[in-house]
């Protein structure tokens, strides 16, 4: 536990394995793993949920894919782009819940949730600046990061603006947000490479890489995942994964090494596979550990 510095909540507002994919499939293989199942509980706070975690020895299959005509798609080139929310422009973040799922438009300025299986999406919260970071929880709250303004911002299912969670100094730039089953809600701190862990009232519980107090693990703290059993932190600076809260001892690290030189997002599934998506090279990389 680190000491409380003052903030405010406004209410009412390892080994490397192979597999690559094209550019083309990053966005179908990122969908199918965030609506895969993780392991239940909650260990990285002391709480345990009913359930349990896939086999080991489950086999995987990967089945080729044909044509995909999506239900939301962007304009293709030399096309007028459309004047409705049937098409997406500019899709910069996506996550998901049971029944749901959350696409942040940069093009038409819009959080749009979306039913995958009706094929119906209805506009959200509109976004006045880039969203950093998207994540729901199970009652589809949904948590957003804007680093432009410096806050993260809660968002109830009907839409409504429900808290903001901010330092009144300015001395954070949230650029990834994550939640527990418990309610745990952990911001990547880009300026100060961090992670703060709040709790549902917008205090400061905890901090990880807090410079000043401890040794600060990480060189930069880009983007965050949650499992409902670990935290993973990418440093894409010192091309390196961080495991939080999932076993005893010091955090877990993956070292990508030259996987990937510009590694800008992660998710992991039940086979206990990290998947990295790398900039420079336009794949995403299956990590086992």
């Amino acid at each position: 536990m680190v000491a409380m510095k003052p903030w405010v909540r406004d209410a009412g507002r390892g080994a490397m394995t192979a597999a690559t994919f094209s550019r083309r499939s990053v966005a179908v293989v990122l969908t199918l793993l965030l609506f895969a199942s993780g392991c239940a509980g909650d260990p990285a706070t002391g709480l345990v949920a009913a359930g349990a975690c896939a086999r080991p020895d489950e086999a995987v299959t990967a089945t080729q894919l044909g044509s995909i005509r999506t239900f939301l798609e962007a304009s293709a080139p030399g096309e007028a782009p459309a004047t409705t929310f049937g098409s997406l422009m500019r899709p910069q973040q996506i996550a998901t819940a049971p029944g749901a799922l959350f696409i942040a438009d940069g093009g038409l300025r819009r959080i749009l949730r979306v039913d995958p299986v009706r094929s119906t999406f209805t506009p959200l919260l509109p976004l006045k600046e880039r969203a950093a970071g998207l994540t729901v929880d199970r009652s589809q709250t949904l948590y957003v990061a804007f680093p432009g303004s410096r806050r993260v911002v809660q968002v109830a299912a009907n839409g409504q603006v429900t808290s903001i969670f901010q330092d009144p100094a300015g001395r954070f730039v949230p650029v990834d947000v994550a939640v527990s089953e418990a309610s745990r809600i952990f911001v990547a701190d880009g300026i100060n490479a961090r992670v703060l862990v709040l709790n549902r009232f917008g205090q400061v519980v905890d901090s990880i890489g807090e410079r000043g107090d401890r040794p600060n693990p990480f060189r930069s703290v880009d983007a965050l995942w949650f499992d409902g059993n670990e935290l993973y932190v990418l440093d894409a600076t010192a091309r390196r994964v961080f495991l939080f809260g999932g076993r005893d001892g010091p955090p877990g690290v993956i070292e990508l090494g030259d996987a990937a030189a510009l590694p800008m997002a992660i998710a992991s599934d039940r086979w206990q596979r990290v998947f990295v998506a790398d900039r420079a090279s336009g794949k995403v990389i299956a990590v086992s550990y």
